[in-house]
């Protein structure tokens, strides 16, 4: 029986300005390449260059990224012997930025709605040139919302601490506070909101 089912759609964003050079080794290329246009092997002279030797420069087209731009999640359940589905739409947008491109692909703000017209919206921000690591995240319910963040130590992925706030507490406060690291970048001491100071043990190599 049936319990869940989703549906994804997607969109084309912009993720750079220019394509990508990329060197493929000539002993990988096969194939008769008689009849092919100059389109279909992305350099002119098919898979020749000009000095007749075989063409191992491409060029990668990643101007656009296919992006997921809505999902459709419909969950099943019995409710007294009948059954009844919930629906989940979830939309997604993106921010484009010439000087991170990186963080183009990953999602800058989720709206949900369900099918009961109950409505959530999430934004995020991530660390500048780390476009993969979180660094703020915003969620909105009705006239509720919560707010975490991390702030990193300058020029650097390594968190110093995390914090959150609520319709509830505007200010922010210390959730975790990294006081030491390694020379490996491993935390080796961390407070949480009693200030008690948690000593981490890393094994190195057994």
């Amino acid at each position: 029986q049936l319990v869940l089912s989703q549906k994804n759609t997607y969109k084309k964003i912009p993720a750079w300005y220019h394509t990508t050079e990329i060197d493929i080794p000539y002993k990988r290329i096969s194939g008769n390449t008689q009849g092919l246009s100059p389109t279909e092997v992305f350099l002119w002279n098919n898979y020749y260059q000009n000095s007749g030797d075989p063409q191992t420069t491409y060029y990668l087209d990643c101007e656009y990224y296919a992006a997921l731009d809505k999902e459709t999640t419909t969950t099943y359940y019995d409710v007294d012997g009948r059954r009844d589905a919930l629906t989940t739409e979830k939309k997604y947008d993106y921010q484009f930025d010439y000087l991170t491109p990186g963080g183009s692909l990953s999602p800058r703000r989720i709206e949900s709605t369900n099918s009961d017209n109950t409505t959530m919206t999430d934004s995020l921000d991530y660390l500048p040139n780390y476009p993969g690591i979180l660094a703020r995240h915003k969620h909105i319910e009705g006239s509720s919302w919560k707010e975490s963040r991390i702030l990193f130590a300058s020029g650097s992925c390594l968190p110093q601490k995390v914090q959150s706030r609520t319709d509830k507490t505007p200010i922010f406060r210390d959730e975790i506070i990294y006081n030491k690291y390694d020379s490996y970048g491993n935390p080796t001491e961390i407070m949480g909101k009693d200030n008690t100071p948690i000593t981490i043990l890393w094994g190195y190599g057994g």
